[in-house]
């Protein structure tokens, strides 16, 4: 069993680069190991990736000093060196079923050729909750929709607009969201329907006495918002349902943007986010699994534990955070 205090935050934040999520998985063990005995397995049970330079006795012993301390156990050990006794630190496992879902995540993301990288935050970036926040984004677009920047949800109420649009900016920069910016003439509060969204399954039990009457104002807006790619105002849908006031027409509204079939606009800038392919398969294949059996889930952990990266996968992988060092390079002499 997973220690429970090993949250899904802590995880996805130990697992957040294809080094780190492949030393968890293919180095790291249960039992102390030294950092150079480390590098010996490295050599021995994976020599096609010894040719990689961040893989190496250095870099694992900052990993566990660092990002993966809730991960591991420090210990130390002795050994002569000319003629005087030198303290080296060891490290171990805290708990080996987190190495099944590295195996998962390395194996997932080069099936669909996408970098962890790019929906979890890493390097200067890096945290636990920046990680946890960042595929918020994405599930809350996949569960509801293409949707304004200032709706999308964190992971507390307190999650400020300039965190939102540096997640936005990375995951539309990695290809997994589509970021539209546009701006709106409306001189009051226009309704937008949800490109996507399906009529059929909006309710019309609405919840004040449940009248006809409304039934029917919701049907009418759900008609005509739906066959149309503008936004309109209060005052425009009651004239297109042929109501002579506007009370219907705003409660219906209101419904349908509870719902989340609408989404509400008002005069000025207004920024859309909506999932590419990439970003659906990257949800759909890698996050919800991972954090169905991180949650508990059986059958999914069953899977982790099936699911193992081959040499092509592994080289693949450390060749793709290769690529993504030398571009960050390029990007930082550039500045």
């Amino acid at each position: 069993m997973r220690d429970k205090e090993l949250d899904i935050t802590t995880i996805l934040h130990v697992l957040n680069t294809f080094p780190k999520a492949f030393f968890v998985w293919g180095i790291l063990d249960m039992k102390s190991q030294r950092p150079v005995e480390m590098d010996e397995k490295l050599k021995k049970e994976f020599p096609y990736l010894s040719g990689f330079v961040f893989l190496n006795k250095n870099n694992f012993n900052q990993y566990c000093k660092r990002s993966l301390k809730r991960i591991v156990i420090r210990g130390y050990t002795y050994w002569e060196y000319k003629s005087f006794q030198k303290e080296m630190p060891t490290w171990q496992l805290i708990d080996d079923s987190i190495q099944p879902v590295a195996g998962f995540l390395l194996t997932k993301c080069i099936e669909i050729g996408v970098n962890c990288e790019s929906f979890l935050a890493s390097r200067k970036n890096s945290s636990e909750k920046h990680n946890f926040n960042r595929i918020q984004v994405l599930l809350d677009i996949y569960e509801n929709g293409p949707r304004e920047v200032s709706d999308l949800s964190g992971d507390s109420a307190v999650w400020d607009s300039n965190g939102k649009c540096r997640h936005v900016a990375k995951l539309a920069e990695a290809g997994l969201i589509e970021h539209t910016l546009f701006s709106s003439r409306e001189n009051h509060i226009g309704y937008q329907w949800i490109p996507g969204k399906n009529p059929k399954d909006v309710s019309y039990d609405y919840p004040v006495g449940g009248k006809d009457k409304y039934r029917i104002a919701i049907k009418k807006i759900v008609d005509i918002l739906s066959a149309s790619d503008r936004t309109m105002g209060p005052s425009e849908l009651a004239d297109l349902a042929g109501y002579a006031s506007e009370s219907y027409t705003k409660n219906a509204v209101r419904q349908l943007h509870k719902q989340g079939f609408v989404i509400r606009l008002s005069k000025g800038n207004h920024s859309i986010c909506k999932l590419t392919r990439k970003g659906e398969r990257v949800v759909k294949k890698i996050i919800k699994p991972l954090i169905l059996g991180l949650n508990g889930d059986e059958k999914q952990a069953e899977t982790f534990l099936r699911t193992t990266p081959t040499k092509k996968q592994l080289l693949a992988a450390m060749r793709m955070y290769e690529g993504s060092l030398k571009r960050s390079k390029v990007k930082k002499n550039k500045r």
